[in-house]
């Protein structure tokens, strides 16, 4: 079994970030909540402005929410 101090993770995490790394999951980056079609209807999901969007989430976003879709959102093969 492998034990991993909860220090040791959070300063590893912490050099990561140093090392220009964003995290998708950051609640405080400015981004957008978009409506994504999932088999049990349209489910909200938070996007950074400054990520590109993936393209398995782009290709079912609701069409009102593809205005606010800026263009650095835009995944690589969408371009």
């Amino acid at each position: 079994m492998v034990f991993a101090s909860p220090r040791s993770m959070c300063e590893s995490y912490r050099r990561k970030r140093q090392r220009g790394w964003k995290d998708p999951n950051d609640m405080m980056a400015p981004g957008d909540r978009l409506r994504v079609k999932t088999d049990f209807g349209y489910v909200l999901f938070k996007f950074r402005y400054d990520l590109p969007i993936p393209v398995n989430l782009f290709d079912g976003l609701h069409p009102e929410d593809l205005s606010k879709v800026r263009p650095r959102q835009l995944p690589e093969s969408r371009k």
